[in-house]
Protein backbone atom coordinates (compact mmCIF):
# COMPACT_ATOMS: atom_id res chain seq x y z
CA UNK A 1 0.00 0.00 0.00
CA UNK A 2 1.02 3.64 -0.51
CA UNK A 3 1.00 6.87 1.29
CA UNK A 4 1.66 9.86 -0.69
CA UNK A 5 2.61 12.84 0.69
CA UNK A 6 3.76 16.25 -0.86
CA UNK A 7 6.99 17.72 0.43
CA UNK A 8 7.98 21.33 -0.15
CA UNK A 9 11.20 21.11 0.00
CA UNK A 10 11.32 18.88 -3.22
CA UNK A 11 7.78 20.58 -4.37
CA UNK A 12 6.52 16.74 -5.54
CA UNK A 13 4.29 14.10 -3.89
CA UNK A 14 6.52 11.20 -2.90
CA UNK A 15 5.11 7.39 -2.18
CA UNK A 16 5.95 5.91 1.33
CA UNK A 17 5.10 2.27 1.22
CA UNK A 18 3.43 1.10 4.28
CA UNK A 19 2.18 -2.22 5.18
CA UNK A 20 0.22 -3.60 7.77
CA UNK A 21 2.04 -6.39 10.61
CA UNK A 22 1.20 -8.11 13.40
CA UNK A 23 2.82 -5.30 15.93
CA UNK A 24 2.06 -2.15 13.82
CA UNK A 25 3.52 -0.82 10.89
CA UNK A 26 6.20 -1.48 7.87
CA UNK A 27 7.06 1.61 6.25
CA UNK A 28 9.77 2.44 4.07
CA UNK A 29 10.97 5.12 1.65
CA UNK A 30 13.94 5.43 -0.15
CA UNK A 31 16.71 4.68 2.74
CA UNK A 32 14.47 5.28 5.86
CA UNK A 33 12.31 2.56 6.58
CA UNK A 34 11.42 -0.75 8.88
CA UNK A 35 8.84 -2.02 11.42
CA UNK A 36 6.80 0.46 13.53
CA UNK A 37 4.82 0.41 16.00
CA UNK A 38 1.13 1.26 15.42
CA UNK A 39 1.18 4.99 15.72
CA UNK A 40 4.13 4.85 12.56
CA UNK A 41 7.57 5.51 14.96
CA UNK A 42 9.66 5.15 14.38
CA UNK A 43 10.00 5.98 10.66
CA UNK A 44 7.18 7.45 9.22
CA UNK A 45 8.03 10.49 11.27
CA UNK A 46 11.91 10.32 10.55
CA UNK A 47 10.56 9.93 6.88
CA UNK A 48 8.71 12.96 7.16
CA UNK A 49 10.97 15.16 9.59
CA UNK A 50 14.10 14.26 7.36
CA UNK A 51 12.13 15.71 3.83
CA UNK A 52 10.64 19.05 6.62
CA UNK A 53 7.21 17.73 6.28
CA UNK A 54 4.57 19.40 8.13
CA UNK A 55 2.20 17.02 9.72
CA UNK A 56 -0.71 16.76 12.24
CA UNK A 57 -0.02 16.81 15.52
CA UNK A 58 -2.71 13.86 15.56
CA UNK A 59 -1.22 11.75 13.14
CA UNK A 60 -0.16 9.13 15.16
CA UNK A 61 -3.51 8.72 17.13
CA UNK A 62 -5.33 8.38 13.67
CA UNK A 63 -2.85 5.32 12.63
CA UNK A 64 -3.63 3.51 15.66
CA UNK A 65 -6.74 3.89 15.18
CA UNK A 66 -7.03 2.54 11.79
CA UNK A 67 -4.31 0.22 12.62
CA UNK A 68 -6.74 -1.33 15.48
CA UNK A 69 -9.72 -1.55 13.11
CA UNK A 70 -7.65 -3.19 10.30
CA UNK A 71 -5.66 -5.48 12.18
CA UNK A 72 -9.44 -6.43 14.23
CA UNK A 73 -10.09 -7.46 10.41
CA UNK A 74 -12.95 -4.79 10.25
CA UNK A 75 -10.93 -3.53 7.06
CA UNK A 76 -9.36 -5.27 3.66
CA UNK A 77 -6.79 -4.07 1.63
CA UNK A 78 -8.43 -1.26 -0.60
CA UNK A 79 -10.60 -0.02 2.75
CA UNK A 80 -7.49 0.45 4.35
CA UNK A 81 -5.53 1.96 1.67
CA UNK A 82 -8.35 4.21 1.18
CA UNK A 83 -7.78 5.34 4.96
CA UNK A 84 -3.88 6.19 3.78
CA UNK A 85 -4.87 7.83 0.70
CA UNK A 86 -7.25 10.38 3.22
CA UNK A 87 -4.43 10.48 5.75
CA UNK A 88 -1.73 11.72 2.52
CA UNK A 89 -4.07 14.14 1.51
CA UNK A 90 -4.27 15.54 5.01
CA UNK A 91 -0.32 15.06 5.36
CA UNK A 92 -0.36 17.16 1.92
CA UNK A 93 -2.77 19.88 3.46
CA UNK A 94 -0.90 20.84 6.27
CA UNK A 95 2.35 20.79 4.19
CA UNK A 96 0.54 22.74 1.97
CA UNK A 97 -0.68 25.15 4.37
CA UNK A 98 2.57 26.22 5.66
CA UNK A 99 3.44 29.64 6.50
CA UNK A 100 5.09 31.01 3.61
CA UNK A 101 6.80 34.51 3.06
CA UNK A 102 9.45 35.39 5.34
CA UNK A 103 8.73 31.36 7.00
CA UNK A 104 9.28 30.20 3.25
CA UNK A 105 13.38 29.47 4.45
CA UNK A 106 12.50 27.97 7.51
CA UNK A 107 11.71 24.11 7.88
Amino acid sequence: MKLEVYSRRWGHNDAYTVKLTDTGWNVSHVAIGGACDKRGMPYLFENLDHDSINYPESLGDYLTWLWEKAAGNKMNEQQIQEALIQIGHWICETEKASPSGIFAEYK
